[in-house]
């Protein structure tokens, strides 16, 4: 019982930080070395998950160096955290070219893109208006939270 609870913990943790992680350590454990196959598994769904992501309506964000959209950090897409829906694709790129065009040398980079900030109301500074919502997050305010000049 013990050893059950230890396997679905990891495979829970493995699950909610890298979406496959918890399935190739699912599998890896049908496998005699469990702990060396675990990554190699790991390894080739991650290179699965880019022939798979375009039928869920997801594309992957540059992961190496060279354009004006980067990685902030390598983590991102070592945990298959890079994919996007195609109309935020092409906004992150309007947005990062136009970055470059207007501070040359500058870089755009990606770091979370789950939580949007807010815009703010004329006047305030910094944090978002009493009342402010979080998309996709019902009508909670969040004042104090950080917002974005609208």
């Amino acid at each position: 019982m013990r050893r059950f609870l230890i396997h679905s913990i990891a495979i829970l943790v493995l699950t909610l930080l890298t979406q496959i992680g918890g399935l190739a350590y699912l599998v890896a454990l049908r496998l005699r070395r469990a702990w060396l196959a675990a990554p190699v598994l790991y390894v080739l769904f991650s290179l699965a998950c880019t022939q798979i992501a375009p039928s869920f309506g997801r594309v992957p964000l540059p992961c190496l160096p060279g354009g004006a959209l980067q990685m902030q950090s390598m983590v991102y897409c070592a945990m298959n955290r890079h994919y996007v829906v195609p109309e935020l694709a092409e906004t992150l790129d309007a947005h990062a070219d136009a970055v470059a065009r207007r501070y040359p040398g500058a870089d755009a980079f990606r770091a979370r893109l789950a939580e949007p900030r807010p815009a703010c109301r004329q006047g305030s500074v910094g944090t978002a208006p009493q009342g402010a919502v979080r998309p996709g997050r019902g009508q909670d305010p969040v004042p104090g939270m950080p917002c974005r000049a609208a």
